[in-house]
Parts: structure tokens; C-alpha cells; sequence
């Protein structure tokens, strides 16, 4: 689908657009010295939109030396010029509907592609600009993709090797430094990012699976215990050790430490040591935390898909639910009082969350048709899973209704034969809050 887009066109209007954009400011400040200009501030939909970035311009006389804004586009002085012009607007609608035609992997395969044609449109513009007599001898055009794990190597790509190395010694020292540490024997470098778990540490731990558990487990006393103990459940490897040391660390005077611990006890299938602990009242908090976030986004960081499963929150709701009401703790107000939150689910989920939809609890049937608007789960589930939303029209729960006719709009045209019973619902429904999320879905998806 990807290869249909024509990107010869897209990259022509958008060089010509933003050519015209940095011309104009540089022809009303002729006096100044213009080192850079750049895109910042990306915005992106997995699996839908993707949007046009901030373009920035900035010169050697507005530099504020004090904040350092040299290669901070946001903090220029000319940080938002408007640059899309008519035809490239369309352009970029076009690429927006190829984006959200199909699955995420298309999506991914086309943002790629977007980026490294903006790299390509950087590269030309900096050739053109830099021949202008305000531009300086290092002008360039650069990508500042400042939410992405890959800004540094976008950047460098922007540029040679050479131009990067004399305008970014930082980050090129940073780069040798980590090439020197991969180097190192193994146990080395694990204990040596076990000893620093910055953000960047911990994501090179989780890439070492079940080598990385030693040396996470003696990090669990340390000052950032509560991290550790976050990795050992993200790197979703049930080892008897780590399961030990995490049980122990949910009786921590330390708070944050004890809900990590119980999250990732979770995360490791831990269910029936925290079931224990919810029908203790001292216990009873940390453990429907632990539980609750299988179902929200601490299950997407498992470099291991965590499977939806339901089981586990009933049991949890029946423990409350069983006693009689003079029985059931005060402090919850009868059932277990807390929220869910999302996560994401693949098509493996699909089946569970459409049993979570004819839950006898609420809240499991408003998580599950939440879930099955996830565009991810791919077009080979979508009917069921749509046709399981549209069922969740006569929900005897309002919230359900309304979260399932808000929900299936995510699911754009696929859910075109299903038009009637959205209009059906705006009209009909006897909550005036779901008639006003039904029409909202109307006017969105176009429906007549």
C-alpha cells in the first residue's frame, strides 16, 4: 500500500514550501547570520495520523546564550513558520489516509519511509539554503524528533559524518562512549548499567532477557529499587529468584518500591500470592494495584506480550463481592472502588476481551469494548471484534454503550455496515450523554 504514495511529488511540494518559508525570513532580516534551520515538535498516531512538524529558523544574533538555545528549535526565535501550502496539505492527507488504511505494521513501514524522506528534503535544503549570503559556512536543516528513542540517528543522518562530529561533539562523545561499554565482557556491562539505571540503561537491560535478573535483583536494596523491581516485571521471565525477591519487596516500608513490586509479581503470574494479599486489609491496596495493571499500560512495556485474561480481576472482584454486605470493608464502599486503565491487545486477545464484553462486572465490560476498538489487532479480527462492540449497543450500563459507540469509530470505514445501528443509537438511546457520543461518531465517520 505503501508504494502507491507518491513520494517524488511529496518531497518536491514540501522542499518548494519550506525553501519558501526560510527565504522569507532571511529576506526580512538581511542583516543577520542564519546558522540552522529545523523540524520540531512531531506529532503521530500509531496506526493513524501522522502530523506535518514545527518548522524553526534561528540566527547566531538570537541565540540566548544563557539558556543555551543553540540546538533548541523550539526555544528559537522563529520557532512556528507556516509552510504548508495548499497543494502540500493534500499531499499530506493522502499520506494520511494510506497511513490508517490497514494494520499497524503498514503504518510503521510508512512512517519510516515518511522520515527518511524528510531526511532526503533536510539534505537538499541545506545545499540550497546554505548557498544564500546570510546563511553560515555550517548552515543546515535538521530533524529534532525530540519524543523518538532514534533523534540522534535521524540527525546524523541529516548530515556528513564530519559536519556532525564539529557541530555535536556531545552527542558523538556520548555514541563512543556507548560503543566502548558494548565492548565489555557481559557480566561487566550488566553490572555496570545495573549501577546507573538511567532510561537508556534500562532498556539495554531488558534487551539481555534473563541474564540481566542477577544483577536486577541485587539492585532491588539500592536507591532505585522501586526501578528495579519494574524491570524484573517488563522483562515478563517467571524466574523463581526474581519472584522471591519481589514477594519480599512488596512488605517494604518504601511505597513506590511495593507497588512496582506487586505490579510486576503481576506481570510475572504471580495471581494467586496476590489474591492472598487482597483479602488482608493492611495488603488489600497494594494488591489490587498489582492486579489492576495488567489491564492498563504497565502490560504494554513487557518485552513479553502480556495475554489478556480476565481471571484474574474476577477473582479479584469475588473476594469482595462473596461477603455479605456488613462483611465487605468500609473502605472500599462495598466492591473493590478503582478504575482501569487501556492497554493494547493483539489478535490472540481478541476472543477474552469479547468475553470481557458479557461480564457480569461493569467495569471489565467498559475495559473489554475499549480494547476492541485497538486498530492493532488487525483486519482478520476486525469483524467480530466491531460486531461485539455494536452488540454492547444494548448494554443495560450507559457507560458501556456510550464507550462502545465512541470506541468503534476508531475503527473508520471497516465499520461502514454498521452505520444503521449508530444511527439507531443517536436517536433511540434513552441517555442523552450516548445519543451525544453516537452523533459525535456520526460526524466523524461521515455517516448520513
Amino acid at each position: 500500500m505503501a508504494k502507491k504514495f507518491n513520494w517524488e511529488n511529496y518531497e518536491t511540494e514540501l522542499l518548494k514550501y519550506l525553501e519558501k518559508a526560510v527565504l522569507e525570513v532571511m529576506g526580512q532580516y538581511p542583516d543577520e547570520h542564519f546558522y540552522g534551520a529545523a523540524f520540531h515538535s512531531f506529532y503521530r498516531e500509531y496506526g493513524d495520523r501522522i502530523g506535518l512538524p514545527c518548522l524553526a529558523v534561528n540566527t547566531e544574533e538570537e541565540i540566548d546564550e544563557n539558556l543555551d538555545t543553540r540546538w533548541s528549535s523550539p526555544d528559537w526565535y522563529w520557532n512556528d513558520l507556516d509552510y504548508a501550502g495548499r497543494a502540500l496539505v493534500s499531499l499530506h492527507d493522502q499520506l494520511n489516509g494510506f497511513a490508517s488504511s490497514e494494520d499497524g505494521k503498514h503504518w510503521e513501514t510508512l512512517h519510516k519511509q515518511w522520515v527518511a524522506s524528510l531526511i532526503q528534503v533536510a539534505k537538499r535544503l541545506t545545499t540550497k539554503l546554505k548557498k544564500q549570503e546570510q546563511a553560515t559556512k555550517d548552515f543546515g536543516f535538521f530533524l529534532f524528533d525530540e519524543e523518538s528513542d532514534e533523534m540522534v540517528d535521524v540527525l546524523r543522518r541529516c548530515m556528513t559524518s564530519a559536519k556532525f562530529k564539529k557541530l555535536f561533539p556531545d552527542l558523538l562523545e556520548d555514541i563512543e562512549r556507548k560503543q566502548t561499554t558494548e565492548e565489555l565482557p557481559a557480566a561487566k556491562k550488566l553490572a555496570l548499567y545495573a549501577s546507573d539505571l538511567s532510561e537508556e540503561n534500562c532498556e539495554r537491560l531488558l534487551t539481555h532477557g534473563k541474564k540481566a535478573i542477577p544483577v536486577l535483583i541485587n539492585a532491588l536494596s539500592g536507591e532505585d529499587g522501586w526501578l528495579a523491581a519494574n524491570l524484573l516485571g517488563r522483562l515478563g521471565i517467571p524466574d523463581k529468584n526474581a519472584i522471591e525477591a519481589l514477594r519480599e519487596l512488596v512488605d517494604s516500608t518504601d511505597d513506590s518500591c511495593c507497588r512496582h513490586a506487586a505490579t510486576s509479581l503481576a506481570l510475572l503470574g504471580d495471581i494467586d500470592f496476590l489474591l492472598k494479599l487482597a483479602g488482608r486489609k493492611e495488603s488489600r491496596a497494594i494488591a489490587i494495584d498489582g492486579i489492576r495493571d495488567l489491564y492498563s499500560t504497565s502490560a504494554d512495556y513487557s518485552t513479553i506480550h502480556v495475554p489478556l485474561d480476565y481471571r484474574p480481576l474476577e477473582q479479584l472482584l469475588a473476594i469482595d463481592t462473596c461477603r455479605k454486605p456488613a462483611q465487605r470493608p468500609r473502605d472500599t464502599g462495598g466492591y473493590f472502588n478503582f478504575a482501569l486503565g487501556n492497554r493494547e491487545i493483539k489478535a490472540g486477545d481478541v476472543d477474552e476481551a469479547i468475553r470481557g464484553t458479557r461480564s457480569k462486572y461493569k467495569m471489565i465490560r467498559e475495559h473489554a469494548v475499549c480494547c476492541l476498538g485497538d486498530r492493532g489487532i488487525g483486519k482478520a479480527c476486525s469483524l467480530k471484534a466491531i460486531q461485539a462492540m455494536v452488540d454492547c449497543f444494548e448494554d443495560r450500563a450507559m457507560s458501556v454503550r456510550r464507550l462502545a459507540v465512541l470506541r468503534i469509530k476508531d475503527w473508520k470505514n471497516t465499520a461502514k455496515d454498521y452505520f444503521p445501528a449508530i444511527r439507531k443509537l443517536a436517536r433511540k438511546d434513552p441517555d442523552p450523554d450516548v445519543r451525544e457520543a453516537a452523533r459525535n461518531t456520526m460526524r466523524q465517520l461521515e455517516v448520513k
